[in-house]
């Protein structure tokens, strides 16, 4: 029982690290390498929505509250996420290949990447015909490879941090 808290205290630090680190870079390409992407997306999707032009929405506004509600959402989300992961880490953790607990949680974390690209990539077919009018697929093809690379950095950092916590709350010994 002991191990499942240690799990469980391991995974939402490391989840919650994990969930603010994927906002904050979400949030920095937001307003940097992607801005006018980001934009032209918005104002699609309010067109599309034929919101009235009697709105006044700023989209800078929008993008500041989105990029808020990223950070926000990403720690709430990794708290949860990390959770279950801690949880099945110290349930398995002597099946998890590696010899030391920041490489099990490495493996950990890359199966998680694994497993969030293959639900992403089945919510993209079967969204596939669902479409932004007047957004260019390759735009939102660029931006999916990036969110899947910011995936990739962020599990390995997780895995690492699962580790690292995992050791850090050992049990102390009499």
């Amino acid at each position: 029982m002991a191990e499942i808290g240690r799990g469980l205290k391991a995974g939402i630090l490391a989840g919650v690290i994990m969930g603010l680190l994927s906002g904050i870079i979400t949030s920095m390409l937001m307003f940097t390498i992607l801005h006018d992407e980001y934009l032209k997306i918005f104002e699609a999707t309010i067109s599309q929505a034929n919101i009235s032009s009697q709105a006044e929405i700023n989209p800078e506004t929008i993008l500041m509250i989105g990029a808020v509600g990223g950070i926000i959402g990403g720690a709430i989300s990794g708290l949860i996420i990390g959770a279950i992961i801690g949880l099945i880490y110290a349930v398995l953790y002597n099946t998890i290949p590696g010899k030391t607990a920041i490489t099990k949680g490495i493996a950990i974390g890359l199966m998680y990447f694994v497993i969030i690209t293959v639900l992403s990539l089945l919510e993209q077919a079967v969204f596939s015909g669902t479409t932004i009018t007047g957004i260019d697929p390759g735009l939102l093809s660029l931006m999916a490879n990036i969110g899947y690379v910011t995936n990739f950095i962020t599990a390995i950092i997780f895995g690492y941090l699962l580790g690292w916590f995992w050791n850090r709350f050992k049990p102390k010994e009499n």
